[in-house]
């Protein structure tokens, strides 16, 4: 019994990414429903503004991503270490 607690931290370590997966998701579906306009028109009289909605969306989907990128690198960096 002595790999318990190293099964645990990866399990652990796997809760975790599996939840920022669905928190990415959930980001980016309220992304596309925001319909953040990105076309940078033809000249800078016509790019489109940004609401503070868009900003607040924009900036989830930003954390999402990065909190995914952690936990998954800290997933990966523990499989590695136990060998798994």
């Amino acid at each position: 019994m002595g790999n318990t607690r190293p099964d645990r931290e990866l399990s652990r370590a796997r809760g975790e990414y599996v939840a920022s997966v669905a928190r990415l998701r959930a980001a980016m579906q309220s992304y596309l429903v925001a319909g953040v306009p990105l076309d940078p028109g033809r000249d800078s009289h016509s790019v489109p503004p940004w609401t503070a909605d868009h900003v607040q969306v924009v900036m989830e989907a930003r954390d999402a991503w990065r909190h995914l990128v952690a936990t998954r690198y800290a997933y990966d960096q523990l499989r590695r270490q136990l060998r798994y």
